[in-house]
């Protein structure tokens, strides 16, 4: 028989380690870190919530904001006509929000707890239960809930992004730069391909069972930008044409 003071013991174990490690009397200050990290959690929601509602707003969205005359529905195209900028303003903001959460979160840990015995138990509350709170409270629940209903969002978050993008716009605007730069540079280094060596690629892949038909149509595709217009169209005297209103007999009688 289980000994009812044992049992006692161990139901109460976790409360007693929490009493162990907690530092008290808390201070104010833990307190005022909650309420910013509160703060800052909605500001990560609100910013991951409004990337996808812009970009998930459909062509039938679009029209009805071309159509509307309304500052609200101007304004959100107006931010949606520069894309790359807009979503680097974005990125950028919620970086920004999700570092100041993670610095703010482990001075909490620090102040709030004794840790130093137990780095396991700072391991799990500094990374993964942070790490979780950040992916599940400000991204998961908001950008399932903007992609359902993306214009309703998109119009409540074009005012406040708008602030945000001017006022990351030196950011935001030399990130596309740098951007950019890199694709030209990627572009020039993409490998060219003539369409003898694709031929001669295909010669030697193709399995030497397959069909002359077939190898015939893989080469011809190969060549086919070096072909001109002329080569395959047919000229107007060998046209042979016909009413739309015959009927099939007349046509081949």
């Amino acid at each position: 028989m289980d000994n009812p003071d044992s049992s006692n013991l161990l139901s109460s174990f976790p409360f007693l380690f929490l009493a162990e490690i907690l530092k008290t009397p808390l201070s104010p200050g833990i307190f005022f870190q909650l309420i910013l990290i509160f703060i800052f959690l909605l500001c990560s929601a609100f910013i991951s919530g409004a990337e996808v509602a812009f970009f998930s707003l459909k062509p039938a969205d679009l029209g009805l904001l071309k159509n509307s005359k309304h500052r609200r529905d101007q304004l959100l195209l107006s931010l949606l006509a520069k894309p790359k900028r807009l979503l680097a303003s974005l990125l950028i903001a919620n970086t920004l929000v999700n570092i100041t959460i993670v610095v703010l979160s482990t001075i909490l840990i620090a102040d709030a707890f004794y840790l130093d015995a137990h780095p396991r138990i700072a391991f799990f509350l500094q990374v993964v239960f942070i790490t979780f709170i950040i992916v599940l409270v400000g991204e998961i629940i908001p950008k399932v809930y903007s992609a359902r209903y993306s214009l309703a969002v998109s119009r409540f978050a074009c005012f406040p992004v708008f602030v945000l993008d001017n006022i990351l716009t030196p950011l935001s605007a030399s990130l596309v730069a740098s951007t950019t730069l890199l694709d030209k540079l990627m572009r020039k280094r993409k490998l060219s391909v003539t369409p003898d060596e694709l031929a001669h690629a295909i010669d030697l892949t193709v399995e030497k069972t397959a069909p002359d038909d077939e190898m015939k149509i893989l080469k011809s595709i190969a060549h086919f930008s070096n072909i001109d217009v002329k080569q395959v169209m047919t000229s107007r005297t060998d046209v042979v044409a016909v009413d739309l209103h015959n009927t099939f007999p007349e046509i081949f009688p």
